[in-house]
């Protein structure tokens, strides 16, 4: 999941190469914990652990 934010991190045309690691990263996490607070919203009667990460891998991969 981190790596697929981070490649569409790489496509982001407002960063150039002074981007440096710590600001990706810091970018990435926020990314995630979004959709993680997001899955965690819409969590329904029986769902588990893995309903959750699929649901938030699913939220990444459309930001």
């Amino acid at each position: 999941m981190l790596i697929s934010a981070w490649l569409n991190d790489q496509k982001d045309k407002h960063f150039g190469i002074e981007f440096t690691a710590n600001k990706r990263w810091y970018k990435i996490n926020k990314v995630v914990v979004g959709c993680y607070d997001q899955a965690s919203r819409n969590i329904r009667s029986g769902s588990n652990a893995d309903d959750i990460k699929k649901l938030v891998y699913k939220l990444c991969s459309t930001n």
